[in-house]
């Protein structure tokens, strides 16, 4: 299961980031969020961010999706171009390569937000 996140959309994230813990958590699959354009800045330790209606922060679920066993990939091109980011900077957990082996698994179900 592979969720491609391009909005910094709060919302359109949090749904994001739910399917995927969802699917996660009760198909017992590979979960796999790929950060890009303007998603990358979900993943920015220090860009300061608004709660959702859940009360928590996307890097707060994405951290929890990634402790559950779940992947986050960060493209690293639009890291620089559009957050101008450093992978110091980029929460923990968050890998910086495999998003396309991940897309193109077999049997892969992709959903974008």
């Amino acid at each position: 299961f592979f969720v491609s996140l391009t909005t910094d959309d709060l919302d359109r994230a949090a749904m994001a980031v739910g399917i995927g813990s969802k699917v996660l958590s009760t198909k017992k699959i590979p979960v796999t969020i790929f950060l890009s354009a303007q998603g990358v800045r979900w993943a920015d330790k220090n860009i300061p961010q608004n709660r959702h209606a859940n009360g928590k922060t996307i890097p707060q679920m994405l951290k929890k999706f990634i402790a559950s066993g779940g992947q986050v990939i960060i493209c690293k091109m639009c890291m620089k171009n559009v957050g101008g980011m450093k992978k110091a900077e980029v929460i923990k957990g968050v890998k910086f390569s495999g998003a396309l082996d991940a897309m193109f698994a077999d049997n892969t179900t992709v959903l974008s937000y």
